[in-house]
């Protein structure tokens, strides 16, 4: 995603992904919706997201992320006015 650095949106629903690397959006900084929903997400590196400073929804919903690897901190780095779904995880 190097030198899509103008994509808007980016919809990867019912990939079957199952990781996010730190350097997985790398170049996407003007990214303001991210869909990765339907899924197999169950680890998210830390820093992942760091990279998007104009994202206005982030669609993680109907993955596998669960209290041992989700954590709270690794969402700070996002814009108070996210839209944050993560509906749907095995998250007690």
């Amino acid at each position: 995603f190097a030198n899509l650095n103008s994509l808007d949106s980016l919809s990867l629903l019912g990939n079957k992904l199952k990781i996010i690397k730190a350097d997985s959006f790398f170049g996407l900084r003007n990214l303001s919706s991210l869909l990765l929903n339907f899924n197999e997400i169950d680890i998210i590196e830390k820093s992942a997201l760091r990279h998007f400073t104009h994202l206005k929804t982030l669609d993680l919903s109907n993955n596998r992320i669960n209290e041992a690897n989700f954590h709270v901190e690794d969402f700070y780095c996002l814009n108070e006015s996210v839209s944050l779904n993560l509906c749907r995880n095995p998250i007690s």
